[in-house]
């Protein structure tokens, strides 16, 4: 099985402003143009969002907590229509979060069941990351230390093993 990773740092559909985060925010990064995916080619056994830890931060900083969460649960239902209608009906399709924040992970579950239930989607799950452990230390802004990122990456491969054997929960 061949593994991919996308990441953007950024939320869902919301942005932060990163004035106060510096330039070197993205500095690690590299990517010399954009590339065209082939979803007819390239079509994944498992896909996994993990998304909604800066979607919670802005809602937090933009003070409207209902209305956020209720923007970003209308944003992941359509981005797991997008998914779907551009990767078919074969992928496992894992809804993850953690380790930072697990604000939104009752949302991620709720939109994960509505989907499931208004598509009759079966290859659909919830995926929640141990939080983040002091003595494994801590990265730039709190963030996980590669200890913890090692963890995550373990939790996640044992979470996508059982999904493939048909051992993990559906949402």
């Amino acid at each position: 099985m061949q593994v991919r990773v996308a990441d953007a740092g950024a939320g869902l559909k919301m942005q932060m402003q990163v004035d106060d985060v510096g330039a070197g925010w993205a500095a690690g990064r590299v990517m010399d143009e954009p590339v065209l995916w082939d979803f007819q080619e390239h079509v994944p056994d498992v896909i996994v969002l993990n998304l909604g830890t800066n979607d919670a931060t802005v809602i937090d900083l933009n003070g409207d907590t209902k209305a956020g969460v209720e923007k970003f649960e209308k944003d992941y239902f359509e981005f797991l229509q997008l998914l779907r209608r551009y990767n078919g009906p074969a992928p496992w399709i894992i809804c993850a979060l953690g380790s930072l924040d697990y604000f939104l992970y009752d949302s991620i579950q709720k939109v994960a069941e509505q989907f499931a239930a208004a598509y009759q989607d079966d290859r659909i799950s919830c995926f929640k990351y141990g939080r983040v452990r002091v003595n494994d230390g801590l990265g730039a802004c709190r963030h996980p230390y590669v200890t913890t990122q090692v963890r995550m990456g373990e939790e996640l491969a044992a979470y996508i093993r059982e999904t493939l054997q048909g051992s993990a929960g559906k949402v």
